[in-house]
C-alpha cells in the first residue's frame, strides 16, 4: 500500500514535524508539504524520508495560511497513492480529493476556536478587522474541507475534548511516537524548563504570569 502524509509545512523542528517524519519513515510514505527546511530534516535524522513541496507559502500571515489551504486543496495526487494521512491546520483541505483518508489533528486552529478572543485582544484596531474577517470566512472554508475527513485521529484526551467540542466529531487517540526508554527520572532542580515555539497559542506568558504570583 502506497501512503502519503500531507504536512502543512516542514520548517523547523517541532513536534508535529517529527511525528510526520517519524509515520513516513515508519510507514515507508512519501510526504506532501509546503515549505520545506532541509537542514531541520536533517539535523531531525529524517534525510532518507521523500519528501515532496508544493511549493513555498508566501511570508506573512494570513497570506501564508491562505496559500498554503489553496496548494492543499487544488493538488491531486489520488492516483499515485492509496491511503492518504493529513496533519497540520491547512494540510487536510487536500481531503476532498485525496480518499481514503485519515487526519492527525494536533488542534482545532487554535486561532479560530478557543483562543480567538485572545488573538483579538492582543492585536491593533489596524490589524483585528483583518483578522476577524479572514477567520469568518477561512474557517468556514475550513469546515467544509473537514467533511470529508473519514476518520480524525488526535494526540491527547485534551485535545480530544476540543475537538467534540468545535467540530462535533468523535476521534481516536493515539499518542504520538516517543522513545521513553531514552529517558528516566534522575532529580530535579531549583529551575523551570518550558519547551515549546513561540507562538501566541503556547501561552508562554501565563507561565511568566504564574511565576510572578509565586512567594
Amino acid at each position: 500500500m502506497k501512503v502519503a502524509i500531507f504536512h502543512d509545512y516542514i520548517g523547523a523542528i517541532g513536534g508535529g514535524e517529527k511525528l510526520v517524519l517519524t509515520l513516513a519513515k515508519g510507514l515507508g510514505a512519501d510526504v506532501i508539504t509546503t515549505d520545506v527546511d532541509v537542514n531541520s530534516v536533517i539535523k531531525m535524522g529524517f534525510e532518507s524520508v521523500n519528501i515532496i513541496s508544493l511549493g513555498k507559502t508566501l511570508k506573512v500571515p494570513p497570506l501564508k495560511q491562505i496559500d498554503a489551504s489553496f496548494k492543499f486543496a487544488t493538488c491531486d495526487f489520488s492516483e499515485n497513492y492509496d491511503f492518504f494521512i493529513f496533519s497540520g491546520n491547512w494540510a487536510f483541505f487536500a481531503a476532498k480529493k485525496h480518499k481514503p483518508n485519515v487526519y492527525y489533528c494536533h488542534t482545532p486552529t487554535r486561532a479560530f476556536y478557543d483562543l480567538y478572543n485572545v488573538y483579538r485582544k492582543n492585536q491593533s484596531v489596524f490589524v483585528s478587522l483583518p483578522f476577524v474577517i479572514w477567520v469568518r470566512i477561512h474557517r468556514k472554508i475550513s469546515e467544509y474541507y473537514l467533511t470529508h475527513v473519514s476518520r480524525i485521529v488526535t494526540n491527547s484526551m485534551n485535545t480530544q475534548k476540543r475537538i467534540q467540542k468545535y467540530f462535533c466529531r468523535d476521534s481516536v487517540i493515539i499518542y504520538p511516537p516517543v522513545d521513553t526508554s531514552r529517558f528516566e527520572y534522575k532529580e530535579y532542580g531549583d529551575f523551570w524548563l518550558s519547551v515549546n515555539r513561540l507562538y501566541p497559542e503556547k501561552r508562554v506568558e501565563l507561565q511568566i504570569d504564574a511565576f510572578r504570583e509565586m512567594p
